[in-house]
């Protein structure tokens, strides 16, 4: 999925364009898994936002050593999100096309940052059905 986020308007700064260079290349990475994660709480729960937690991702196997990588996601609906008064989140949340994009949340042991993921036609699939708030 690469650059599939889209940018914000606002001018960024060096230190902002580096944050924002990681984040894509996470996107890139785990892209496919958290579009299917997206839209399977979309399906269940209505419009909202993925959170991924990225401060603890790897893992070792006690056996063999090898690394594994692992995400902790949640999912919060729109109400929760203008609950907690974070406007920028409930904006984008507001705004998303749930068949072609998702909003994502990531948090990270310095910053927590909110993106609009724009998913390649080639990746969308069958339109997701909501039950929840739409």
């Amino acid at each position: 999925m690469k650059n599939m986020i889209e940018r914000e308007t606002r001018e960024h700064d060096e230190a902002d364009r580096k944050e924002q260079a990681v984040d894509e290349a996470f996107v890139e990475a785990y892209g496919d898994t958290l579009w299917a994660e997206a839209r399977s709480w979309y399906e269940r729960a209505g419009r909202g936002a993925l959170i991924v937690d990225t401060t603890i991702q790897e893992q070792r196997d006690k056996k063999t050593g090898e690394k594994s990588f692992s995400l902790r996601l949640a999912y919060l609906g729109l109400t929760d999100w203008e609950a907690l008064d974070a406007a920028g989140v409930a904006q984008k949340v507001r705004a998303y096309d749930p068949g072609q994009q998702f909003v994502l949340v990531l948090m990270r042991p310095d910053r927590t940052t909110s993106y609009r993921v724009a998913v390649p036609p080639e990746k969308i699939g069958q339109p997701p059905r909501a039950v929840g708030p739409r």
